[in-house]
């Protein structure tokens, strides 16, 4: 009965230190800061074929400012136009500090 106890506990104590250290990424559900990274990311002048999609990890320091982490995407004009226009540019919004947060995007193609 004592090994099963010290089992048990042994399990409870892998479940919670492995679930408390889990990273967790959330979309940015913020449409002021959809539309903050929208109008930053307006007037490409990228010379693409097609719609380019992306997806965007960054969190926010504690000036506020952008800070990409990741850009998920194959084209890597896309990932270095997306890190040049949004590392570091502050904005005003209701995320928290340091906290990562998952944006989808798109690069629209202009004929």
């Amino acid at each position: 009965m004592k090994k099963l106890n010290l089992i048990m506990v042994a399990l409870a104590l892998v479940i919670t230190s492995v679930t408390s250290a889990a990273v967790v990424t959330e979309d940015v559900k913020n449409n002021s800061t959809e539309e903050q990274i929208r109008v930053l990311l307006e007037n490409h002048n990228l010379e693409i074929s097609s719609d380019q999609n992306a997806f965007v990890t960054f969190m926010l320091n504690e000036d506020h400012e952008i800070v990409v982490l990741t850009v998920a995407t194959e084209n890597k004009m896309v990932e270095k136009f997306v890190k040049t226009r949004l590392n570091y540019h502050k904005i005003e919004s209701l995320l928290v500090v340091g906290q990562e947060y998952k944006v989808p995007i798109t690069i629209q193609y202009e004929a």
